[in-house]
């Protein structure tokens, strides 16, 4: 994929400095403000620190508005209006997947994106959208939610479990063995420090690969 996991490393590299440059440039106080009535509690990683107390330990660099350091991350990692992939944003077709790819492109705009490489893809049903989903034909971005079918950690872990990739829950058909081998062990632990411990972990290694951009 274009933004995404590359087998060339030098390319994997400036792969992910263009998705933590995208994460930058998210102002999501305004999209908050504008889209959902400031409803909603802000947090970085994939699990709010309601679950895991210590997760208020983790940095809150990657849900703050820098698009300065968006800037800098693009022209450090040698991106330029020539060589940025195209950007598609995708959704249903309707008023509100219109407003926010709207929101989206505005975003990418104050860093310096080309509006002609930043695209719209709405899907007329949302089945047709869960198909290229599952098909692992997604192009790009789309604001998506999940809602929990068990109230801990692990259920939003598996999202990003490879065994899960697509057409399994693993949407973004995200690898990384450290994430796995501490999923899998999360699993058979019971609560307590040594397991938030472990969550806290995989919190920080989707924050760091950036495979989302959550908040």
């Amino acid at each position: 994929p274009s933004v995404g996991y590359n087998s060339d490393p030098v390319r994997n590299k400036r792969n992910k400095a263009l998705r933590k440059a995208i994460r930058y440039a998210f102002d999501w106080k305004e999209l908050s403000e504008k889209r959902f009535s400031s409803q909603g509690e802000l947090y970085p990683g994939f699990l709010p620190p309601s679950f895991e107390p210590i997760l208020e330990e983790l940095s809150k660099d990657s849900i703050t508005y820098r698009p300065g350091k968006a800037r800098a991350m693009l022209a450090e990692n040698g991106w330029n209006e020539e060589n940025l992939p195209v950007i598609v944003f995708t959704g249903i077709a309707n008023i509100i997947s219109r407003q926010n790819f709207e929101m989206f492109e505005k975003f990418l705009l104050r860093i310096g994106y080309p509006k002609s490489k930043i695209m719209g893809k709405m899907y007329l049903t949302f089945h047709d959208l869960l198909f290229d989903l599952k098909e692992g034909e997604l192009p790009s971005f789309g604001l998506m939610s999940w809602n929990m079918d068990i109230i801990d950690a692990t259920d939003l872990m598996e999202l990003f479990y490879s065994k899960n990739k697509s057409p399994g829950m693993n949407f973004f058909n995200y690898n990384n063995p450290e994430f796995d081998a501490l999923l899998e062990t999360v699993s058979a632990m019971p609560l307590g420090p040594e397991r938030s411990q472990l969550i806290k972990r995989a919190n920080e290694i989707i924050i760091d690969d950036c495979p989302i951009i959550s908040g």
